[in-house]
């Protein structure tokens, strides 16, 4: 009979914050199923909780393992001899986390832990490790000739070879002295033939199963006899040949390995020498499962295919060697147990349909049978643990957008092309990686709140979708950002406002002073670049502004923010005219320049005494040299103007007019 024991890891139990006897078990550590174990705290702490089955979770998992403040527990009989860690955790007396743990042992019966090797059918060999579990103060052994034979706890690890005649029934009991301590009996084990066909023997070497933690590590489980020496594990590459010893002396139970390359799948077999020579398990394999393709409303596992024969043998069942195998999907929901579907070994990859709304987690079982050299066997591959949340899955982005300025302010629009099926709640736009405006899933285009008047401004979109997952961000886009010298240049920056299109034609608009609508194209072109331009500046009085349009070789336009260069208002003032001349430019005294960009206007002109002979509010005043309707004699007269421009900038003149005659 082969006694499985459950081993548990201790993370909480060996790490730095644990304690040695925060509590005392008030009862043996050792009973018979249903036991009832008592404890007493040894702390004096706070928030003192017990988990009675604890398997080595973190701390973040204690809450969900239904901790008890109860200081008794009753395990049920279990269906074999189990290992169970108690662990004690709270406050102590200076308000620190602690944990502090002891183990128990429940027994079926007085069954101990050992194992029997039967070899050509008439030899027997009994083994008694010397474990924990074996706690006995003595043990008994029917060999089935009727005598038995006692061994003591002081003789342990003990192995004895003895010769018999099948059939024979046997029997290995342990005794505490203690008599109260003592469980049932175990039933005798009948032993008939070790060689017909589909034969099954308790202790032949057989790796149970074999399960990857993570993608560089995992842990094989063996069955098999307890003698001296152990066994020897093999390890290969799936399909390569030949096997490599990766450990030896191993001894039944839980055995750690690692994983060179988390995408290939590894074999294992042990292999142990016995009176009648070698033994051999069937290989067992580790089963990778690669990175979830998450769909619309599916998810997509894939993992590495089991092999279908034992290496070196052809699947035959008459020659007794051949191999089985079942495959399992186990999807679990977060803080829920994981669920088992069987599918059709070729069902790889495999499409599970899923509400998105939910987190899944995934894990393939492969479970083997088989027959090997007349022995049956049986495995079970556990993949390594995938992950899928919405949260954290992006689908692809939307790609068809671009950017346009418009009265120096920025539109942003877009179609979604994602190829993405599932119902968008929301569209969100960024702008240099920050989050800076949402729309709902009717619209089609943003409007933020931003001045492209002073540089370039570059977006991406993201959309919601009905099931919670946020796309990838689509690719950038910047408005063309054109930029003056302030006094006669304008030029700017090679930018893409579309995206996937690129840049087929632009051209230079000028927009008239007095009326906006009016747009002249200046200058046109195919290559678009950094560059710089000159406009003229011969018919703009007050100011020159300018904008860029680019489009596609679709149609599609961009419009760059407005660049404006200042017109400088310059004014002349004669300073000689005659009222007399013949030449009709020389008769009147007057203002030439930029007159259209003032606003208002005032001049004043004195004789020498300082009187005002003449005074006007009209830049585009004509001055014959007359006062109260008389020529002025000849001389030398001031002026004084004072001037307002349309930027609201005041300008001043002064200086000397000459009459003469």
């Amino acid at each position: 009979m082969t006694i499985h024991l459950t081993a548990h890891s201790q993370d909480l139990c060996n790490s730095t914050e644990s304690i040695s006897g925060g509590f005392e078990l008030l009862t043996a550590a050792v009973g018979c199923g249903p036991y009832t174990v008592k404890l007493e705290d040894k702390t004096g702490g706070s928030d003192i909780k017990y988990i009675y089955y604890y398997q080595g979770q973190a701390k973040s998992k204690l809450n969900e393992l239904s901790p008890s403040t109860g200081l008794e527990n009753t395990y049920f009989k279990p269906e074999e001899t189990s290992n169970y860690t108690i662990l004690q955790y709270g406050k102590d007396t200076n308000g620190k986390d602690f944990y502090s743990c002891e183990n128990v042992t429940v027994r079926v019966d007085n069954t101990p832990k050992f194992s029997y090797t039967l070899c050509n059918s008439n030899s027997l060999t009994i083994d008694i490790p010397k474990t924990n579990i074996n706690d006995f103060d003595y043990y008994e052994i029917n060999w089935g000739t009727g005598a038995k034979e006692t061994v003591t706890k002081d003789e342990l690890s003990f192995s004895k070879t003895k010769n018999i005649t099948l059939p024979v029934s046997i029997n290995v009991e342990g005794f505490y002295t203690g008599l109260a301590l003592n469980c049932g009996a175990p039933s005798p084990i009948t032993l008939t033939s070790s060689s017909k066909l589909d034969g099954d023997l308790a202790f032949h070497p057989n790796i149970d199963k074999i399960e990857l933690l993570d993608e560089t590590s995992g842990e094989l489980t063996l069955s098999g006899s307890f003698r001296s020496g152990g066994y020897s594990i093999y390890k290969s590459e799936k399909g390569q040949n030949p096997y490599q010893i990766y450990l030896e002396n191993q001894s039944p139970g839980i055995i750690p390995f690692d994983i060179e390359n988390p995408e290939k799948s590894y074999c294992f077999h042990a292999k142990g020498l016995i009176s009648c020579g070698d033994e051999f398990s069937a290989e067992v394999c580790t089963t990778p499962l690669n990175e979830i393709q998450g769909l619309e409303k599916e998810n997509i596992l894939s993992w590495e295919n089991y092999k279908t024969n034992l290496l070196n043998f052809a699947n035959s069942t008459s020659y007794g060697t051949f191999l089985t195998f079942n495959t399992e999907i186990l999807t679990s929901e977060a803080g829920q147990e994981a669920t088992s579907k069987s599918i059709l070994n070729s069902n790889n990859p495999y499409t599970e349909p899923i509400d998105c709304k939910k987190d899944f987690c995934y894990r393939i079982r492969i479970t083997t049978e088989g027959q090997l050299y007349y022995h049956k066997f049986f495995g079970e591959s556990i993949s390594n643990e995938r992950c899928i949340s919405r949260k954290d899955f992006e689908p692809d982005s939307i790609n068809n957008l671009f950017v346009s300025i418009d009265n120096n302010s920025p539109i942003v629009k877009f179609k979604d092309d994602s190829g993405w099926l599932l119902t968008k709640d929301k569209f969100y736009l960024y702008s240099e990686s920050n989050l800076i405006d949402s729309i709902d899933a009717s619209q089609s285009s943003f409007n933020p709140d931003l001045d492209a008047s002073s540089k370039s401004r570059c977006f991406q979109i993201q959309y919601l979708d009905e099931c919670g997952s946020k796309s990838k961000l689509s690719p950038e886009v910047c408005s063309i950002y054109l930029e003056t010298d302030s006094v006669s240049e304008i030029f700017w920056e090679e930018n893409l406002p579309f995206s996937p299109n690129s840049i087929a034609a632009y051209e230079i608009i000028a927009i008239d002073e007095t009326d906006p609508t009016l747009r002249t194209s200046i200058s046109s072109g195919t290559n678009f670049e950094e560059g710089d331009y000159e406009p003229n500046l011969e018919n703009n009085e007050f100011e020159a502004r300018f904008i860029i349009r680019v489009i596609t070789a679709s149609g599609l336009e961009s419009f760059s923010n407005i660049a404006t260069l200042p017109i400088e208002a310059e004014f002349f003032f004669p300073n000689t005219f005659s009222p007399t001349s013949s030449v009709l430019e020389n008769k009147t005294f007057k203002v030439f320049g930029s007159l259209n960009a003032l606003s208002s206007f005032e001049i004043k002109i004195y004789d020498r005494w300082g009187r005002i002979v003449f005074y006007s509010d009209d830049p585009y005043f004509s001055w014959d040299g007359s006062y109260k309707g008389i020529i002025l004699p000849s001389g030398t007269f001031t002026f004084s103007v004072e001037a307002l421009n349309k930027r609201s900038e005041n300008l001043s003149y002064s200086g000397l007019i000459n009459i003469i005659k």
